[in-house]
């Protein structure tokens, strides 16, 4: 899953062979309505072409292998047209998206079961006029004090949320028993902020739903960056 992206969603790469053909590597793009069905047809990328992101299916992966699909009927979508994401999240989590001057956020909250999980949330945020990592994470220092959070000292996030757009990762713990991770970085000449806050004892619960929604992000090029008001 290349970091380059063609309507807005991300280029397919892969190397085609067999049949007797010599192989080839290929980027599948987006045209707007899905990506084209035989790599086959596709022109083989020039040589030595840089290729960076993230890797799905090791070389070699047999359709045998691969993950069997989960039913869609527990999952929902989030893709309002005038806002500048589209990802999906469990049906047991709810999603509240509002612009303002200072940017755009989204939350995807879990829908209230008196447990712990209440307080938890995965939040998407692009602020107005930061287009860098390093942008993005200007005021970092006063949401970790105003939220009375503490730096972690291990760093390391699971490592099955790896993504192009992600530079720094910070984590963090509460008073309150929570715990959590702010992933930083850029996409579309737009800086990214990424909040995981959530009860450690129920990582379990919380992790593969925040690994839904973080997945399956995709950024709107036609929507970003996002511009200062006034």
């Amino acid at each position: 899953m290349s970091e380059t992206t063609t309507n807005g969603w991300r280029d397919l790469i892969l190397e085609v062979s067999g049949g007797g053909m010599p192989a080839k590597t290929v980027a599948l793009k987006f045209d707007g309505k899905g990506y084209p069905l035989n790599p086959s047809d596709q022109d083989a990328l020039p040589e030595n072409t840089p290729i960076q992101g993230t890797e799905l299916f090791p070389e070699g992966t047999e359709p045998q292998t691969l993950p069997t699909s989960t039913s869609q009927g527990n999952v929902q979508t989030y893709d309002d047209p005038v806002m500048a994401i589209a990802t999906q999240y469990p049906d047991d989590m709810t999603v509240d998206a509002n612009c303002s001057g200072e940017g755009c956020g989204y939350f995807f909250k879990f829908k209230p079961q008196n447990t712990a999980l209440d307080q938890a949330e995965v939040h998407i945020f692009l602020p107005a006029g930061a287009q860098t990592t390093d942008q993005a994470a200007i005021g970092v220092d006063e949401l970790m004090e105003s939220n009375g959070w503490q730096a972690a000292p291990d760093t390391t996030a699971p490592a099955d949320l790896t993504y192009p757009w992600v530079k720094t990762i910070a984590a963090f713990t509460t008073n309150q028993g929570m715990t959590g991770y702010l992933f930083i970085g850029e996409t579309h000449n737009q800086g990214v902020r990424v909040t995981l806050l959530y009860p450690k004892e129920m990582a379990d619960t919380f992790l593969p739903a925040a690994k839904l929604v973080l997945d399956n992000l995709q950024f709107k090029a036609d929507k970003l960056p996002i511009a200062t008001q006034g």
